[in-house]
């Protein structure tokens, strides 16, 4: 009874338990060593068997208040076995009683009850606790596991939100994306149109006509690297922690905003130190704080004259800061 009234939480005090065992006791060694009357020691012997019904039912009680709770079971036989020995013990009792205390006046199936009952208790009752042990690391098992799939669920969902805030995001900004493309597209067709006029002409020597196709190169890299930038922030990503420098993430994030700042009129200061700023995490989730971050800067500039933003980067042990302020009204 103590052991399920401590799962439970709901244990007796100990010294009270040790009271209620030591009056057991001693009624029992009265009853053993022999009582002058016999009707006194009938009366012992129904308040023995009153106690152990008592106990018997109490147990039963919490057995199935286990099982409510924790749907075990094991604790559900637990129950079912020893409310079946409180019937029989009940029904024992009765013939007893109504037969004056003489045993002969028990059925022999009742007897044959009782026998049965008491041994299915201890089998069943011992091998019910070891199955509760067993459920109740199963249900952790399987709550463990419920909560690593909702994790991981979560996980995935906030990806594909932030891959769905990556699209918003360049959404917003393809017509400055599309400038951007546009400038580097253009020095490759005035650079080409200028070099075919020459060779045609016979103006171009050699070596005028490869500066002009190295221009044209150049032209063609800034291009590709602003296409790839662009496409590295479009596709979804996984969790691909590596080394960032967050230098470069800060960089590539004030190109792609470049032509947006230019139309709102607002300058950048950049204070970023000489020396590269490592450190781990995915490149593209820094990149997507920091566009964020940098274009709620600009939008909350948009009703006031000085329009700077101020971002400054500060390694301070195993630390590093980036610490982005604009000039704007700011919060009351």
């Amino acid at each position: 009874v103590q052991s399920l009234r401590m799962e439970l939480g709901v244990a007796w005090r100990m010294r009270w338990l040790v009271l209620a065992v030591f009056a057991y006791a001693v009624t029992y060694k009265a009853i053993q060593s022999g009582v002058a009357d016999a009707a006194l020691r009938l009366r012992m012997i129904y308040f023995l068997y009153l106690a152990l019904t008592g106990l018997l039912f109490h147990l039963a009680q919490l057995a199935r208040k286990i099982s409510r709770v924790e749907n075990s079971p094991s604790a559900t036989w637990i129950s079912r076995v020893y409310f079946l020995v409180v019937a029989v013990l009940l029904l024992r009792q009765f013939f007893v009683i109504s037969g004056n205390g003489g045993h002969a006046f028990v059925p022999a199936l009742v007897t044959q009850l009782f026998t049965f009952s008491m041994i299915l208790s201890a089998v069943v009752g011992h091998v019910g606790y070891i199955g509760l042990a067993l459920d109740r690391s199963l249900a952790h098992e399987i709550e463990t596991a419920t909560a690593l799939a909702r994790d991981e669920v979560s996980r995935r969902l906030g990806g594909k939100i932030a891959h769905l805030d990556r699209q918003r995001i360049l959404g917003t900004m393809s017509a400055s994306l599309g400038h951007e493309l546009n400038q580097p597209l253009s020095a490759i067709l005035l650079n080409a149109q200028v070099a075919r006029r020459g060779l045609q002409a016979g103006n171009f020597d050699v070596k005028q006509a490869a500066e002009f196709l190295g221009m044209i190169v150049s032209s063609v890299h800034r291009a590709s690297q602003i296409i790839e930038r662009i496409r590295g922030f479009i596709v979804p990503s996984g969790r691909a922690t590596q080394v960032v420098d967050l230098q470069l993430a800060v960089h590539e994030v004030m190109a792609l905003v470049a032509e947006e700042a230019k139309s709102r009129h607002v300058s950048f200061f950049l204070f970023l130190g000489s020396q590269p700023t490592r450190v781990m995490g995915d490149p593209i989730q820094f990149s997507q704080v920091i566009l964020n971050v940098v274009r709620n800067a600009m939008e909350a500039l948009a009703e006031v004259a000085q329009r700077e933003i101020h971002v400054s980067l500060v390694c301070q042990e195993s630390r590093a800061m980036l610490r982005i302020r604009d000039t704007g009204p700011g919060l009351a």
